[in-house]
């Protein structure tokens, strides 16, 4: 694991890599308490060892935080805490939406894809809780802030795959091998362009189950 996190800040060197290092169980309870600082990340030990790492910056949000380095690393993670959701048009997944970012599973699937995730909500089709979650943010000066957030419904991510050969038909998306593991590799900024123009127009696009069959229909 150690090596394949040095490949991966060795080969982002000159730009940013982001991984995702949201909150353990301890602090996903009601009134629980994310400190960005210490709260391990739930994001399994690659994000854990990333977090850790010297100069990284990790967003603020207590349901879905990220973690950065290189840079911008900053300006992609401030804020994150006012956003409603972790994927709201205000968290930093717009802004790696706006750059251009290269989205790289290692191991794993679409189902995965935050970057989906954010785009049915950007266009509406994301089912959310209709209560708001209170959690407390952890303050630098020893305070907790009191926040209110939703969350995604309906488990649509185990739809997302569905749209593998169609991004990969069109060039969006590859498919390699790093040592012993399958890496994805997605264009996130013409994927989502493409699917919030889909989504918009049917928003059960992935709650439906016949996710490859509407695609190749755009």
């Amino acid at each position: 694991m150690k090596s394949l996190l040095a490949e991966l800040t060795d080969f982002f060197a000159p730009g940013t890599l982001v991984m995702p290092a949201g909150h353990d169980r301890q602090s996903a309870v009601p009134g629980g308490i994310f400190d960005p600082v210490s709260t391990p990340s739930g994001d399994g030990e690659l994000s854990e060892m990333f977090r850790l790492q010297p100069g990284v910056v990790r967003s603020r949000h207590p349901a879905g935080a990220l973690a950065a380095l290189g840079s911008g690393s900053q300006w992609l993670m401030e804020g994150h805490e006012n956003s409603i959701s972790e994927f709201s048009a205000s968290s930093p997944w717009w802004k790696l939406f706006q750059k251009g970012a290269k989205c790289i599973f290692i191991g794993c699937g679409l189902e995965r894809s935050g970057m989906i995730a954010a785009a049915e909500e950007w266009a509406g089709a994301a089912v959310l809780t209709k209560r708001f979650y209170r959690r407390r943010l952890a303050l630098p000066n020893g305070r907790n802030r009191r926040l209110r957030i939703r969350m995604h419904l309906g488990r649509h991510f185990l739809n997302y795959p569905k749209a593998e050969t169609v991004f990969r038909d069109s060039g969006l998306l590859s498919r390699n091998r790093w040592d012993c593991c399958d890496v994805l590799v997605l264009n996130s900024s013409e994927c989502v362009s493409r699917l919030l123009r889909l989504l918009c127009r049917k928003k059960t696009l992935f709650a439906s189950g016949r996710v490859s069959r509407n695609l190749k229909m755009f």
